[in-house]
């Protein structure tokens, strides 16, 4: 299949407040990205190493139209909203209980998110021994956080986009809630223990191809979260469900996708042997950012799925390559520079609708001063429809 690179038309600057951009020591909030969201002025951004959604707001572009400047950061922390089942850290001084945020999405009255959902393997350290490197490559956890698939209401005000706890608008009352489960899983991936595709991999960590959230889209009543892995013979997955209220506000149930009771539907998709990074609607199409599923450099391409998130196919599909439209390839980085998350960004006049594309592990040259980081917006070409006869 042809591939179509392409080069940055715009930029954005990220600058985030000192005081919220260290995680911990040596390791700061904009060296990795994991999310980009765009509403109106407002843009939600979040780390995966981290425990909170990050606010920004989008002043005007310059002069030259080539570059937007994101500021007056403003954090908000989840365990305001959500009952996650690990506190913060475990005692002082230890590392985050982070829910590994991988995806965000909004319907106009909430803001969805979901954690990555993966275990976890031990990294060894530069300088570590034969006998430690060993050890800390047979060491897998299950962080408890990062089964979270919530959603928060959002409210405008004064311009801007806030996140509420709980908000009541003409009689009808919105609550943050979160899929019920606790620290060892939650109702989807109790329900994915059987599956018969997916099940071998929920004990697998995510960078080994294991079990991994990586994307969220939100079509119509309709849920989409796209998995970094596993990727089953070169084939990716999308992953359909439905939520609903629980009779405790604070929670979220699996519901039925149609009259036969379906918790959850498959969707199989050739993307030439690439996972999902993240999932991003445009109209009636769905928009998928594609990587590498384990712990490489690229290539990484972004994907059009015509017609993905508008009317509802009621049924498991599998999309070949020939029912998908590869828009264009995206620059990497070896060692830094991994496109993580993106969103649809539109200049100010309205003029050309691109795409913001944020990074995890971003390079020196993107990190300016003490707390700003360089986005990239990339010109986003009209759709080219594919015949949708080749799914099935």
């Amino acid at each position: 299949m042809q591939s179509f690179a392409t080069h940055p038309s715009n930029i954005v600057l990220l600058e985030f407040h000192p005081d919220h951009d260290e995680l911990s020591p040596g390791k700061e909030l904009r060296d990795g990205l994991s999310v980009a969201l765009r509403m109106g002025s407002t843009l939600w951004l979040a780390n995966d190493e981290s425990l909170s959604i990050e606010r920004l707001s989008i002043s005007p572009e310059d002069s030259s139209g080539r570059s937007s400047f994101a500021g007056a950061h403003r954090q908000f922390a989840l365990h305001d909203f959500l009952a996650l089942p690990l506190p913060p850290r475990n005692a002082p001084g230890e590392r985050i209980n982070e829910a590994d945020i991988e995806g965000l999405a909004s319907d106009g009255k909430y803001l969805w998110l979901t954690g990555s959902h993966s275990l976890r393997r031990k990294q060894p350290d530069p300088g570590d021994g034969i006998r430690r490197a060993h050890k800390r490559l047979a060491s897998v956890s299950a962080d408890g956080n990062r089964y979270l698939l919530a959603r928060i209401p959002v409210v405008e005000q004064e311009g801007g986009h806030v996140l509420m706890r709980e908000v009541e608008h003409k009689g009808k009352r919105r609550t943050a809630a979160l899929l019920r489960g606790d620290e060892h899983g939650n109702e989807l991936t109790a329900l994915l223990r059987e599956d018969e595709h997916l099940a071998p991999f929920l004990a697998i960590p995510g960078k080994d191809n294991g079990f991994d959230i990586e994307g969220i889209a939100i079509a119509g009543k309709r849920i989409l979260l796209g998995l970094r892995g596993p990727v089953l013979r070169g084939w990716a997955v999308i992953l359909e469900v439905a939520l609903a209220p629980d009779r405790d506000p604070a929670w979220l149930r699996l519901a039925p996708l149609d009259a036969e009771g379906t918790l959850y539907r498959k969707h199989f998709l050739d993307l030439q042997g690439l996972g999902i990074r993240d999932l991003c609607v445009q109209g009636a199409d769905l928009l998928i950012l594609s990587g590498p599923t384990m712990d490489l450099d690229g290539p990484v391409a972004v994907w059009r799925w015509p017609g993905a998130a508008g009317a509802p196919d009621a049924r498991e599909t599998v999309v070949a390559a020939g029912v998908l439209e590869r828009v264009f390839d995206l620059p990497f980085g070896h060692g830094v520079d991994h496109p993580e998350g993106m969103s649809l960004y539109t200049h100010a006049d309205g003029s050309e609708e691109g795409l913001l594309v944020v990074h995890d592990a971003a390079a020196p040259s993107r990190q300016i001063g003490e707390s700003t980081l360089v986005a990239d917006v990339y010109p986003l070409p009209p759709p080219g429809r594919k015949k949708k006869k080749k799914s099935g």
